[in-house]
């Protein structure tokens, strides 16, 4: 690693990492009240009251909020009502390919979970849908069958008994 500058001191050092940015943690603390100040300091800057257009009617009007665009409730009413139509006459393809995009995604986690169970020897859950909800079954418990509904189900670990 190459000698840095620490930006709080402006002294030399040798980082430990190469994620490290500061000399010591005296200046990182430093650093990080600094970089928070500011953030909330951009976060709470007045915004530019100048008159806009209002983006559904036409009209100019002076915004309250920074990321106002309308120039009433009713205009920003209509404004979402719009959005939203427009969202639902997306172009049946896009929505297609997203499908099978996310299908894909889907068999392929899957495929590869099964893969890791093989590996591990273990069971590879079954899964059932009742009334709309997934279930993995794991086998049996002391005589009773066992399964978790997806809700129930980290996605990142699977537990059997």
């Amino acid at each position: 690693m190459h000698e840095r500058v620490c930006p709080e001191c402006g002294a030399a050092f040798m980082p430990r990492n190469g994620s490290q940015v500061c000399c010591s943690d005296k200046c990182r603390t430093a650093r990080h009240k600094r970089l928070d100040a500011e953030a909330h300091r951009r976060a709470r800057a007045p915004f530019d009251r100048s008159p806009r257009v209002c983006l559904e009617c036409g009209t100019s009007f002076e915004p309250r909020r920074k990321n106002q665009v309308c120039c009433c409730a009713a205009c920003a009413k209509v404004r979402a009502h719009r959005q939203a139509a427009d969202a639902q006459a997306a172009t049946p393809s896009a929505l297609k390919a997203e499908r099978a995009a996310k299908a894909r995604r889907r068999a392929a986690f899957f495929a590869a979970r099964d893969a890791a169970f093989e590996r591990a020897g273990l069971p590879i859950p079954k899964i059932e849908v009742r009334n709309g909800v997934r279930f993995e079954s794991r086998g049996t418990i002391a005589g009773r069958p066992s399964g978790k509904s997806s809700l129930q189900i980290s996605s990142k670990s699977y537990y059997y008994r």
